[in-house]
């Protein structure tokens, strides 16, 4: 649906997302990490309980290489950004509870 804007008229542009001011986002981590069978790496598992505000993009970084990602038990798609190499997933929902399998 276009919209019309003349001098006469007021547009009005509301932020309701990324960047909007809101109550800080909570996270709470517990991290179980086995080093390899051969001794060259390790295996993390993490439990990550949510309270979002607003939503966030959860991404890997540094040598952390995120593999697998399921939110209150349903596997989730990981996915780039353009010009970001960094894998990640989108979190929307106000509470949630998390488990991902990472190496390094």
């Amino acid at each position: 649906m276009p919209y019309l804007v003349n001098d006469k008229s007021t547009f009005i542009i509301e932020e309701l997302y990324r960047g909007a001011k809101s109550k800080n986002n909570s996270f709470k981590l517990q991290r179980d990490i086995w080093l390899d069978f051969d001794g060259d790496g390790y295996s993390l598992f993490d439990s990550i309980k949510t309270d979002l505000n607003s939503p966030i993009r959860l991404e890997s970084v540094g040598e952390f290489k995120l593999l697998s990602l399921s939110i209150d038990n349903k596997p989730q798609v990981l996915s780039t950004i353009k010009n970001n190499e960094k894998v990640g997933v989108e979190l929307n929902r106000k509470n949630s509870l998390g488990y991902n399998l990472s190496k390094i």
